[in-house]
């Protein structure tokens, strides 16, 4: 009678909770439903941490094994994308502290091209709707640089914040912080990120003065 029940759930498109019910008895197909059905969501929240298709795939690995082996944590009855959103957080959180801080990479390693493109957003022209596909993706490239630049609690913030665009309230659902907590961590966040972005300035500054002393 329970195999009729749930192979009849199966063919009735049945809702997270009936899955999580039922891989928890043992159910390995019902588990794979709930992994197809949010895959998507968790590479999507692995992509904003992490640019290597690698890496979000074996975050997003790691986040559905964690949450494989804590389902009967999960309460019926609550949202399983939100509940999955968080293991996905933390799996990436984990991996932001298991790398090693780049500052020295950040300064270092800047090209011409990418201080001449610093420049020119500092000066609020790279903001236009008009900026190019290259010059986006060197945008990117440059915020990419400036986050590894930071600590793992700074990245975090950061990218929930500003790519992610939660809230506040948001960040402490997913993190387990207090939305005190989190204020805090985002507005020293925010001041690293400044003082890593002015560092960045300087540098794009020195190659400039650089190439136009080697013209002449």
């Amino acid at each position: 009678m329970q195999a009729r029940m749930q192979i009849d759930a199966k063919w009735l498109s049945p809702t997270d909770d009936e899955l999580v019910e039922l891989s928890l008895t043992g159910d390995g197909d019902a588990f794979e439903q709930l992994v197809r059905r949010y895959s998507k969501r968790m590479l999507d929240i692995a992509g904003s941490f992490f640019r290597q298709r690698d890496m979000r795939e074996d975050v997003v690995q790691e986040a559905f094994a964690k949450a494989y082996f804590s389902l009967n944590t999960y309460h019926k009855g609550e949202r399983f994308d939100r509940w999955l959103a968080r293991i996905t957080v933390n799996a990436c959180y984990d991996q932001l502290r298991r790398m090693k801080r780049r500052p020295e990479y950040v300064f270092s390693e800047m090209t011409e091209d990418e201080a001449t493109w610093l420049e020119e957003v500092t000066c609020g022209y790279a903001t236009e709707l008009h900026v190019d596909k290259e010059r986006k993706e060197a945008a990117k490239e440059l915020a990419d640089m400036l986050l590894a630049s930071l600590s793992a609690d700074d990245r975090l913030v950061i990218i929930l914040l500003e790519r992610e665009e939660l809230s506040v309230a948001e960040i402490a659902e997913l993190t387990g912080w207090s939305k005190a907590k989190v204020k805090i961590k985002a507005f020293r966040a925010r001041q690293a990120m400044r003082r890593a972005l002015d560092r960045m300035t300087a540098q794009a500054e020195r190659l400039r003065r650089k190439a136009r002393g080697g013209k002449k």
